[in-house]
């Protein structure tokens, strides 16, 4: 994620924020998700335990967890 970018357009809405992180998330690191959070501060944090980047419920192990994305029978 470029970070500096992403702020700046995020920080130029007008609109509701909500700002969604999966805790088991490999492709965005939480300090990422906690600068854009800063970056505007009326956006809505949420932290979701154990889902991924597309917001699955999915395992910390890194190649069980992209299965997540291509078989879905793997989600309950």
């Amino acid at each position: 994620m470029n970070q500096i970018r992403t702020a700046k357009e995020i920080a130029k809405l007008k609109i509701p924020v909500l700002i969604n992180k999966g805790m088991t998330n490999t492709e965005v690191r939480v300090e990422d998700v906690m600068h854009l959070a800063k970056s505007f501060p009326a956006a809505k944090l949420k932290v979701n335990d154990g889902m991924n980047h597309i917001m699955k419920d999915a395992p910390v192990d890194r190649k069980m967890n992209l299965l997540t994305y291509t078989q879905t029978e793997l989600i309950q």
